[in-house]
Parts: C-alpha cells; sequence; structure tokens
C-alpha cells in the first residue's frame, strides 16, 4: 500500500504545474495515505473509489491558490498517467520476467527497483510532454 501511495504521489508530483518542494510532496503523500486508510483498514470500497481523486483535489485547491484550477486538473491527469503506466510496467514486467524467476529474492527486489525507476522516468517524461502540450 505505502508502495502504491507513493507511485500515486510521484505522478501527481510529475504533473504538477509549478515546482513541488519537499514539504508539498511529503503533505501530498501523507494527505493521500489518510485517504486510502479507510479502503484497506475498514474495506469500504465504495468510498475508495472516490478518495484518491477528491484528496488531489483538495491539495489542488489548497496548494496554489492563484492557479487551483489548474491544479485539479493536472493532478486528476497525472492520477490517470499514474494508472496507465502502472498497468503498462505491471504487463511488461509479466512478459519478460517469468513468474518462476520472479520468486526469487534478490531477483525480486532488483526487478521491483528497476520498475520503480522506469515508473519515474516515464510519468516524468509524459508529465513534461503533457505540461508543453496543455
Amino acid at each position: 500500500m505505502l508502495l502504491s501511495v507513493f507511485q500515486f504521489s510521484l505522478g501527481i508530483r510529475n504533473m504538477w504545474p509549478k515546482r513541488m518542494s519537499l514539504q508539498a510532496f511529503i503533505f501530498l503523500y501523507i494527505l493521500m495515505l489518510l485517504a486510502v486508510m479507510p479502503v484497506t483498514l475498514l474495506s469500504c470500497i465504495p468510498y475508495g473509489l472516490f478518495s484518491i481523486p477528491v484528496a488531489i483535489c483538495i491539495y489542488g485547491l489548497t496548494a496554489c491558490r492563484d492557479t487551483a484550477a489548474q491544479n485539479v486538473c493536472m493532478g486528476i491527469i497525472g492520477f490517470v498517467l499514474t494508472i496507465v503506466t502502472d498497468n503498462l510496467l505491471i504487463n511488461f514486467q509479466r512478459m519478460l520476467v517469468p513468474t518462476s524467476f520472479i520468486n526469487q529474492q534478490y531477483v525480486s527486489i532488483c526487478a521491483d527497483l528497476i520498475y520503480v525507476l522506469l515508473f519515474y522516468l516515464i510519468t516524468l517524461f509524459c508529465g513534461r510532454l503533457l505540461k508543453k502540450l496543455l
């Protein structure tokens, strides 16, 4: 759960209209963790479908009030970009690395590190490209 919320925060950070400080990124990560907690602890699935986008909207409205609409829009685009990138990387990992090989400890750790690095680079590249287009 911590890694997936970190990936969502990272995807939103890479789509954010302005530079995001470390303190703002940590605040976004904590806000997203608080949004996901009821889903994990209480198994409230209907609440979980909308908790992360609502947390993104709240953060976008409070972070920089002068560009609030742009923050919310880019945050939601970052959310969608995160989901698409995650699904693509999982499919590539399943195609390239056999499941019997992934069960070994060191291979699993290396595959996870490569996965996070590729995730960061892809969202960073797509985020900069989308920022220029929008």
